[in-house]
């Protein structure tokens, strides 16, 4: 990680932040995208 924060200018905490997101929602983006759909669907139904 030190040599990605080196070679972009950006500190290591912040690369370690997006590899710990990239690893949270990165199931997600394989994921069959009919699921995905009804998932936001049924989260925008429960916020009205």
């Amino acid at each position: 990680m030190a040599q990605l924060a080196c070679e972009y200018d950006v500190h290591s905490n912040q690369i370690g932040r997006w590899k710990a997101e990239l690893m949270e929602k990165l199931p997600e983006l394989f994921s069959d995208r009919r699921k995905r759909v009804d998932k936001n669907r049924e989260e925008t139904e429960a916020g009205q």
